[in-house]
């Protein structure tokens, strides 16, 4: 991919994980591509990535939409992960450098800071935007063990499924402090095996790791299940006009 094309896909990518664009959207290349401020190349470029990835889906006669993850499919993919990654972390236990070490380290103590910072603010709940980091903050700790353990082929699938799962992470505006706290204690505990280069140890805690993330996504598809979001605009999609803003202001009073 170009440069622009990374550009638009990196942006496309996070109006779909914070849910600025939900499940259902029509995807529009002329809209994203006058939002973005390029031209409609690179975004083409980028939607057929994410399409690629599952991000997206083609719909017969109504294009490009955003597409939505089930419960069943977020366990799914959670399970693999747990597999694969655990079997990473036992594999990068042996392989893992010092600068390696020193990279997971500096991303532990980061997350150490911004659950520091979460426990003093009055919510005790990160920020939508604190949540982002958060996301990235984990997303890095887990791919540079991937990246120690030497197996590129793995390395591929799982940041494919990553991919995939993490919108439905970041669809609750906040998160507990305790979620986070436990994140950053889960951390800790890989990296301690990981410096040791205990492979049973890492790949314990990293299976154990993955399990309370689980957990955790589904408890918030069961609360999505019993007090839904908003109305997506696929619903939305060509009814009268006047049907259309009283559907969207019944949808904005909820």
């Amino acid at each position: 991919m170009s440069i622009l094309s990374r550009k638009a896909y990196h942006a496309i990518h996070d109006l779909i994980v914070t849910g600025e664009m939900p499940a259902g959207t029509a995807v529009s290349e002329a809209t994203l591509a006058r939002r973005l401020r390029v031209s409609r190349t690179p975004v083409r470029e980028a939607i057929r990535q994410l399409t690629q990835e599952g991000l997206l889906e083609q719909i017969p006669r109504r294009g490009t939409i955003i597409r939505n993850i089930g419960r069943r499919e977020f366990e799914e993919l959670y399970n693999i992960r747990e597999a694969l990654e655990s079997y990473a972390a036992g594999c990068a236990a042996g392989r893992i450098t010092e600068q390696q070490l020193a990279q997971l380290s500096l991303l532990v103590e980061e997350m150490g800071r911004m659950s520091e910072a979460a426990a003093r603010s009055e919510t005790r709940q990160l920020s939508q935007d604190g949540l982002r980091q958060e996301l990235a903050i984990d997303k890095a700790f887990h791919l540079l063990i991937l990246e120690a353990s030497g197996n590129q082929r793995m390395i591929e699938m799982l940041r494919v499924i990553r991919t995939r799962s993490d919108p439905s992470r970041l669809r609750l505006s906040a998160q507990p402090l305790r979620l986070i706290e436990q994140a950053h204690a889960f951390h800790k505990r890989i990296l301690g095996a990981l410096r040791a280069r205990d492979a049973a140890k890492a790949s314990e805690a990293m299976g154990e790791h993955i399990r309370c993330g689980l957990q955790h996504g589904l408890g918030h598809f069961d609360q999505l299940h019993l007090h839904p979001g908003k109305t997506s605009d696929a619903v939305l999609d060509g009814l009268p006009g006047g049907l259309r803003k009283k559907l969207k202001a019944l949808n904005n009073a909820g």
